[in-house]
């Protein structure tokens, strides 16, 4: 950061990102893409602003999506064999 940008906020970027189809909003960080854009333009106080609002935004996304299973329910389709991998067989003897 250059010492003039030193009082400027630093971005709610929290590397997730990911923009939720039916709100416009970014997962990780709650912002829309025009506002992920118009971050530099902004003032320190619309970045305020908009950071006091960030919270409540992803904490809705969250709230309002149901969980597809994650790494358990992906765990569960993979065959039998696959997953006994180091478990000796009788095959040939």
């Amino acid at each position: 950061m250059t010492k003039g940008n030193s009082n400027l906020i630093q971005t709610p970027c929290v590397n997730i990102c990911v923009i939720d189809n039916e709100t416009e909003h970014c997962i990780g960080c709650g912002r829309t893409r025009q506002e992920i854009a118009g971050w530099l333009r902004m003032s320190n106080e619309q970045r305020a602003a908009l950071c006091d609002e960030l919270g409540e935004r992803v904490a809705t996304l969250t709230l309002r999506k149901k969980r597809k299973g994650g790494a358990k329910a992906r765990r569960k389709k993979v065959a039998p064999d696959i997953m006994n991998f180091g478990t000796p067989t009788n095959k040939g003897s």
